[in-house]
């Protein structure tokens, strides 16, 4: 069962799709420092090691970095995932980062099952004019 939204602002960009963010709103123990997954897509692995995946990685973590830039963040939908982690739409100016970064090219859908195939992107991205 998801919580209630809860404004957040982001501490660290770890990489495309993990954040770190501080709650201000909740305890300290449960609310500083708090490493969010984002809810419905997937980005590439820093260390993968096709070069060309490592080097979408780095570029969805700077587009991630890009679309924050200190700007307050909401997360909703929060609930955890199949690791324990916290998993949570985010939300940066009304818009949800996971559908920016699929519409950027720099995310597969994900919903938490079988980890997806990220050479989809590299098709995709040498398809693109």
């Amino acid at each position: 069962m998801p919580y209630a939204p809860a404004a957040a602002r982001v501490v660290r960009v770890v990489d495309g799709d993990t954040l770190i963010v501080d709650i201000d709103t909740y305890p300290p123990v449960f609310g500083q420092a708090i490493p969010v997954r984002l809810a419905g897509c997937d980005t590439p692995e820093l260390n993968d090691p096709d070069p060309r995946l490592r080097a979408l990685a780095v570029a969805a973590r700077e587009f991630v970095r890009q679309v924050l830039s200190d700007a307050p963040v909401e997360l909703h939908d929060i609930g955890r995932g199949k690791y324990f982690r916290i998993i949570a739409r985010v939300r940066v100016a009304g818009q949800d980062l996971s559908t920016l970064l699929l519409q950027a090219g720099l995310a597969v859908p994900y919903a938490g099952g079988k980890r997806p195939d990220h050479s989809v992107l590299l098709t995709a991205a040498t398809a693109a004019p």
